[in-house]
C-alpha cells in the first residue's frame, strides 16, 4: 500500500487482507501484484464483508499484476482480498476512468461574453470554473464520444458561492434520449462536493444538469460549476482511455480497456480470451490449470475459488477443509460415525475402515458387514468347523448354528456319534434289527438280523411271514423235552408216593409266585443278575400224604425269543429244598438243577 511495487510482504504468511475506504465507492475493479504468480488463482475478493464478487473479470496487464473486476459495479465501503497472499505486493482499487475529461459542454448562457465558459467544467483544473447568465432556467450539459458506463458522478461547487448549486438536477440519458439516472438535491444545506451514485446498468451518451434554487440578488439563479467528473468503463467491445478504439477481432468483445490487448486469463474457465467452457469438476482456477485438492470430496470444488463445492473428505469445516475429523467419524463432513463392528470404535476418516480391524462376527475393511457364510471370529479369519451343517456356524461364537452333519453330535460337531445312533446331530438310532445294534453313523447302514433287509434293516424280506425252518425245529425240539421232562418228573413222584403227579391233593392254599425272573438275552448281562431274583419260596403244595416232607413246586422256565413255557416241578427231598436256576449254555431253554444230584 506504499505505491511501491518493488516492496513485497515477505515471511508473513497471509491469507486475508481488509481495506477500508473514506467514502462510499462503485468497485469496477481492482489491481494485485504479487511476486509468486502461481498464487493468482487462490485471490477471492468480497465487499462488505460477506457478498462476494460474482463472475470476476480476470486480465494480466504483466507477469506480475493481475486485474480483477467484478462483472457489475458494486458500492463499496470496505473491500476483503483473501487467499494466498504470501507474496503481496501492492493493492489498487480502481473506481473507473473519468469519461468527463474533455468532452463537449455546453451552457444556456455565459456569464460574460467569453467568460466562465462550459468547457472550464471539464478540463480537469479546480481553479476554473463554468458560470451561466443569470436566466430563469439555466443549464449545462455534457455529450459524450461514445457510451459509457457511468458508475459515479460528482459534481464540485465554486468555493465562496455554494448556494448557486443548491437544488439542482442531474440526469443522464442513452441514445435513445431515454433517461437513465435522476438525481435531485434535497440537502438543507449546500455542498463542496457533491456525489451522486450511478445506474451503471445501462451506457450514457449525455448528462444535464439544471433547477437550481438560488437565492441571490439577482432576479434569476444562476449555474455554476467548478468541475463535473463521471467515473466509468468502455462499454464491451471498447478500450483506451476516452474508449474509442474497437477490440480486435480475437477478442472483438473482451478486450483490455488499457491496451486492447486479448485477454489470456480465464478465472474458472480453460478458453480464453472468449472463456465460456467451464473448467473440469476437479480442476479449478486461472485457465482451469489447479487441481482440486484431496481434502475435497469426490475431488470436487468451485472452478473459480478452489473451495470444496461437494463437502470435505476427512475435515469437518467445509468448504475451507482445515479441520480433521475426531477418531469416531469419517466420511463426508466427517458426518459418519465409525461402525459399532471396530474393534476400538475408531477408524480411517477417509473411508471408514476399522483401526485395529473387527470385533468378532465382523469382515473388513469398515466392519459393518457380518461374516460370510463359513467363516467366523475377529475379521472373519476363522473358517466354520467342517462339520457344520451347509458349513454354517455363528459368526461370533463359531457354534454350528444348523447344527451338525451326519456322522456328528452336538454341541460343536467335533464328536462322532455313538455306535447306536446316526444321521444329523445323530439324532436317529440304529435299527433293532442291526445283527449288532451298531451302524454306520453316517447313514445308519448296517448287516441286517436274519429276515430283514435295506440299508437300515427295516424291510422285512419275502420269507418273512412264516417262521424260518430253523426255528420251527428248534422250537418242536423244546416242546419235546418239556414233554419229555414232565414225565420223568411224574415218574419220580409215582415212585416216591405211589401215585401219579397229577392224582395229588392240592392244598387248597395258595401258592404266592412272584413274577418269573427275565432272562436277558445277552449272557454277561444274565450271569450278573442276583440267581434268586424274583423268586420266592413258599410252601406250595402240601398234601396228608407229604405231611413229614417239605415239598416245593416251582414253575420250570423255558424261553425262547419271548416266548415262555412252564412246567410244574415237585421236588420231594427235603435236603434239598434250596436250588439255584443257571444258565448252562447261551441257548433258548433254562435248566434247573439241584445243589445235589437227585436219585431216581
Amino acid at each position: 500500500m506504499d505505491n511501491e511495487d518493488s516492496t513485497c510482504n515477505e515471511g508473513l504468511y497471509i491469507t486475508s487482507l481488509m481495506i477500508t475506504l473514506n467514502d462510499i465507492y462503485p468497485l469496477t475493479w481492482i489491481r494485485i501484484v504479487l511476486n509468486d504468480t502461481n498464487k493468482f488463482s487462490t485471490v477471492r475478493l468480497l465487499y462488505d464483508t460477506t457478498n462476494e464478487c460474482q463472475k470476476p473479470v480476470w486480465s494480466r496487464p504483466n507477469e506480475r499484476t493481475m486485474d480483477i473486476g467484478c462483472e457489475k459495479s458494486v458500492l463499496i465501503k470496505t473491500l476483503t482480498i483473501i487467499g494466498n497472499l504470501d507474496s503481496l505486493c501492492s493493492v489498487y482499487i480502481n473506481g473507473g476512468r473519468n469519461v468527463a475529461y474533455g468532452q463537449r459542454a455546453s451552457q444556456s448562457s455565459n456569464y460574460s461574453n467569453n467568460y466562465c465558459l462550459a468547457n472550464l467544467a471539464v478540463d480537469g483544473d479546480y481553479s476554473t470554473f463554468s458560470h451561466t447568465g443569470s436566466e430563469e432556467r439555466p443549464r449545462f450539459s455534457l455529450t459524450f464520444n461514445t457510451n459509457y458506463l457511468v458508475t459515479r458522478f460528482l459534481l464540485y461547487n465554486r468555493v465562496g458561492l455554494l448556494e448557486r448549486l443548491r437544488g439542482f438536477r442531474l440526469q443522464s440519458f442513452d441514445t435513445n434520449s431515454r433517461v437513465v439516472d435522476n438525481y435531485k438535491d434535497t440537502l438543507a444545506q449546500p455542498q463542496s462536493v457533491y456525489v451522486v451514485i450511478g445506474n451503471a446498468s445501462v451506457p450514457i451518451s449525455s448528462l444535464s444538469v439544471n433547477e437550481t434554487s438560488q437565492i441571490s440578488p439577482a432576479p434569476n439563479p444562476y449555474l455554476a460549476l467548478m468541475e463535473i467528473e463521471a467515473y466509468g468503463e468502455c462499454p464491451p467491445g471498447k478500450w483506451s482511455l476516452p474508449c474509442t478504439r474497437n477490440c480486435s477481432d480475437s477478442c472483438p468483445t473482451s478486450c483490455h480497456k488499457d491496451d486492447g490487448a486479448c485477454n489470456a486469463v480465464c478465472a474458472g474457465f480453460s478458453n480464453p480470451p472468449e472463456c465460456t467452457q467451464d473448467c473440469k469438476r476437479e480442476n479449478w482456477g486461472i485457465n482451469c490449470n489447479n487441481d482440486c485438492s484431496p481434502k475435497c470430496f469426490n475431488l470436487s470444488c468451485d472452478s473459480r475459488t478452489g473451495q470444496c463445492d461437494q463437502g470435505c473428505l476427512r475435515y469437518s469445516d467445509s468448504p475451507l477443509c482445515t479441520i480433521d475429523c475426531l477418531t469416531e467419524n469419517w466420511g463426508i463432513n466427517c458426518n459418519r460415525n465409525c461402525s459399532d463392528g471396530c474393534l476400538n470404535k475408531t477408524c480411517m476418516a477417509t473411508n471408514g475402515a476399522c483401526f485395529g480391524g473387527c470385533k468378532a462376527g465382523y469382515q473388513l475393511p469398515d466392519c459393518t458387514q457380518v461374516c460370510l457364510d463359513g467363516q467366523w471370529g475377529i475379521n472373519c479369519s476363522l473358517p466354520c468347523n467342517t462339520n457344520c451343517y451347509s458349513n454354517s456356524c455363528h459368526p461370533v461364537t463359531g457354534s454350528c448354528s444348523l447344527g451338525c452333519i451326519e456322522g456328528y453330535q452336538l454341541p460343536d460337531c467335533t464328536m462322532a456319534c455313538d455306535k447306536v445312533n446316526y444321521g444329523r446331530n445323530c439324532s436317529l438310532n440304529c435299527s433293532v434289527h442291526c445283527i449288532t445294534e451298531e451302524c454306520n453313523a453316517t447313514d445308519g447302514s448296517c448287516s441286517c438280523m436274519e429276515g430283514y433287509e435295506g440299508s437300515t434293516c427295516q424291510q422285512m424280506n419275502e420269507n418273512s411271514e412264516s417262521l424260518p425252518q430253523q426255528t420251527i425245529i428248534v422250537i418242536a425240539a423244546s416242546l419235546a423235552s418239556g414233554a419229555l421232562l414232565a414225565i420223568i418228573i411224574c415218574l419220580i413222584v409215582f415212585k416216591v408216593k405211589g401215585k401219579f403227579c397229577f392224582e395229588s391233593k392240592v392244598n387248597t392254599r395258595k401258592q404266592k409266585i412272584t413274577k418269573p425272573p427275565v432272562i436277558p438275552k445277552d449272557e454277561d448281562a444274565f450271569h450278573n443278575m442276583d440267581k434268586h431274583e424274583n423268586i420266592e419260596y413258599n410252601n406250595i403244595s402240601q398234601d396228608e400224604s407229604l405231611s413229614n416232607s417239605n415239598a416245593y413246586s416251582m414253575p420250570a422256565v423255558l424261553s425262547q425269543d419271548e416266548h415262555a413255557y412252564q412246567l410244574p416241578v415237585i421236588i420231594t427231598e427235603k435236603d434239598y429244598s434250596n436250588f439255584d436256576i443257571q444258565l448252562l449254555d447261551y441257548h433258548p431253554y433254562e435248566a434247573v438243577q439241584t445243589k445235589k444230584a437227585i436219585n431216581f
